[in-house]
């Protein structure tokens, strides 16, 4: 069986995941979670809020400043988690205003 068909055939598989036309989401959390097989690839995509979308008062100058560059350090090493084999994990992160979407991806 070709990688692409075991890697879909798995994630149809998983009890907590539900089929969508972007792929199977993930629901048990407070954000966004969908994984898909895209041309040879997993690809595992999370969308979260940002700092000003969850915090109500203002927070210091050094946190505003400094948030984002620290979140996308801290899930830039989750992809040695993700290793299976030698294959390396592509991390990539997108902050647009309300939301950050953190894509990681593994070639089949």
């Amino acid at each position: 069986m070709d990688p692409v068909t075991t890697a879909t055939r798995s994630l149809a598989g998983h009890d907590d995941l539900r089929e969508t036309e972007a792929g199977y989401r993930y629901d048990q959390t407070p954000f966004t979670v969908v994984a898909s097989v895209e041309e040879a690839a997993v690809v595992i995509r999370i969308t979260v809020p940002s700092l000003t979308a969850v915090v109500v008062d203002q927070v210091g100058d050094a946190v505003a400043s400094g948030w984002y560059d620290s979140f996308r350090r801290r899930v830039g090493d989750v992809d040695r988690a993700l290793t299976v084999d030698e294959t390396a994990v592509v991390t990539e992160t997108e902050h647009t205003g309300e939301t950050v979407t953190v894509t990681y991806r593994r070639s089949l």
